[in-house]
């Protein structure tokens, strides 16, 4: 196992492709990861495109309601299909017009009397496992041994004052960073980065010193700090592996951070800005924290460029983490377990 991922973590963690495969396949294609609000699929043919990991899918309302999560390639020559949000009546392929119905049936081909073998019934796009939890809907690749509802019972409880579920996102805000999915969550999790990397945003109201982790328990972590007479609470949550939420109250914002994954060296992170219902219509409400999100995550990206520089030495070696990383060590924790099993199951 240390060949594939070193203990503790190493450079060879982040740089390395086959790493990155092996997560793949331990984590995101056995894992629930969120795609998209529930708000988002407001009508019939409503759709968002995404990905998990890679690969490429869609998630839609039918029309009968439903939402379902559908392979977004087309299964004649390959080409991708519906990009980022809207709504359709049904998926076309830009590349030979094949399409499909909301429920992934091919119903039209055009040109295809006679190609041998071929049954418009028996083509259709793949299903993968979706479901809603709190306002988001989460895919599987594959269905999960646990409903998600099970799985992240302790997390509902943990954000149920909030009221996620009726909150709206009122802004979105793309980041492309070079580097590695997990340097990512790690610098989530832990704000002992605070006093190096937010020093004139995050620092001066929510110290490093006094960050803690207070769960760090089953499927998710929870990062905390002590009430800041003006600023007021500042809390991160991370449902395993890929949920990232950020709250602060009494200001009413919340942020969720949808990672996608493109390469082991190369991600988007899509900040949705959220608002509770009472203000989620204030322009200056979504201004004032769309503003403060560019300026924070802009830090934030700068840091892990330099982190995936670092981790191109070959002569740099882990050392110790903080216990102000103890959310540092709740992932990796989880990272090798989950790549632990995968290899005693293969």
């Amino acid at each position: 196992m240390s060949s594939v991922l070193p203990i503790p973590f190493g450079p060879e963690a982040y740089r390395s492709e086959a790493v990155f495969e092996a997560e793949r396949s331990a984590i995101f294609e056995r894992e629930p990861v969120p795609v998209c609000r529930v708000e988002s699929l407001a009508e019939a043919g409503a759709f968002v495109a995404g990905s998990v990991a890679g690969e490429p899918l869609v998630v839609l309302r039918t029309a009968s309601g439903a939402i379902v999560a559908l392979s977004n390639v087309c299964r004649h020559r390959y080409a991708t299909m519906l990009e980022g949000q809207g709504c359709a009546a049904s998926i076309v392929c830009p590349y030979h017009r094949w399409t499909y119905d909301l429920d992934g049936r091919l119903i039209g081909a055009a040109f295809m009397e006679g190609a041998d073998g071929f049954r418009a019934s028996d083509v259709a796009l793949h299903h993968f496992h979706a479901e809603v939890w709190n306002g988001w809907v989460f895919v599987s690749l594959h269905a999960p041994v646990t409903p998600l509802a099970s799985r992240l019972a302790a997390l509902a409880e943990a954000l149920a004052e909030h009221r996620l579920a009726d909150w709206r996102a009122v802004r979105t805000i793309d980041f492309p960073s070079d580097c590695n999915w997990k340097a990512m969550v790690e610098g989530f999790i832990e704000s002992y980065h605070h006093m190096g990397v937010h020093a004139t945003t995050l620092e001066p109201f929510w110290h490093a010193h006094e960050s803690f982790v207070s769960h760090a328990d089953g499927e998710y972590l929870e990062l905390r700090h002590p009430m800041h007479e003006e600023q007021g609470t500042f809390a991160v949550y991370l449902g395993l592996p890929l949920f990232l939420l950020a709250i602060v109250e009494p200001r009413r914002a919340a942020y969720w951070y949808e990672v996608q994954i493109e390469r082991h060296d190369r991600i988007v992170v899509r900040v949705h800005v959220m608002l509770p219902p009472e203000i989620a219509d204030s322009a200056e409400a979504a201004t004032e924290a769309a503003e403060s999100i560019v300026a924070i995550h802009s830090e934030d990206q700068r840091i892990l460029r330099n982190v995936q520089a670092g981790v191109a030495s070959r002569f740099t070696q882990p050392t110790a983490l903080s216990p102000l990383e103890a959310g540092v060590a709740g992932f990796q924790r989880y990272v090798r377990a989950r790549l632990e099993a995968h290899v005693r199951q293969a």
